[in-house]
């Protein structure tokens, strides 16, 4: 058999066989966001007036960096779902979640997760993230720490921590009911970090009126 003839036996047996289909995939990848819970109301307390924050970037797992959602199995094995990535890069997300929330609890607008000069803010604040898990369970995981810097002294006025644990439904079976039950709880750890944001702003506004 020559090679012409060789090439027409192989392309037979091909469409034979199915092999050569043609067909586009479908795309069965679906993108999810944070958001902000919609029910935040401002901390109690005596409004402290145009309060200013800028959030820095955030510090954030290795194993997070993944344009795809981590699912946890338990302590020791992680798994990526494929065909379900975040809409945007997940650090961005979560600070845009606690800055929002923040913002919400404080009663200001003056919340900044992006560029910001140092002199417009009179707090920065730092977070790092230990955790921030979606497991296979339904378990939703955020635990971290903050540090609040104060601008006009430069002075670091808070160092604290937190840890929320809420239920959701599973990211295998609901992956926005997942991402909406992790947003709920970043708001949760936001609430926290905004308690020490006003307890150091009503300390500093008496020394301001003297």
């Amino acid at each position: 058999m020559n090679c012409r003839g060789f090439l027409a036996l192989l392309t037979a047996l091909a469409l034979g066989s199915g092999c050569l289909n043609l067909k586009p995939t479908a795309d069965i990848t679906r993108h999810f966001l944070l958001s902000v819970p919609p029910d935040l109301e401002p901390l109690p307390g005596t409004p402290v007036k145009d309060l200013a924050v800028g959030v820095m970037p955030l510090l954030l797992p290795s194993y997070l960096d993944s344009p795809w959602l981590a699912i946890r199995e338990n302590e020791n094995e992680i798994r990526y779902a494929m065909s379900d990535r975040w809409g945007e890069r997940l650090e961005k997300g979560v600070r845009r979640v606690l800055a929002t929330s923040l913002g919400q609890f404080l009663g200001t607008e003056r919340v900044a997760a992006e560029a910001w000069r140092t002199t417009a803010v009179d707090f920065e604040l730092s977070v790092s993230l230990r955790r921030c898990d979606l497991y296979a369970d339904g378990r939703v995981w955020v635990e971290g720490r903050w540090q609040l810097l104060e601008t006009a002294t430069a002075n670091v006025v808070c160092r604290d921590q937190h840890r929320v644990q809420h239920r959701g439904p599973s990211p295998d079976t609901d992956p926005a009911g997942a991402a909406a039950a992790l947003s709920g709880a970043l708001a949760e750890f936001s609430r926290e970090i905004a308690r020490s944001v006003l307890t150091a702003a009503q300390r500093d506004a008496p020394a301001a009126a003297r």
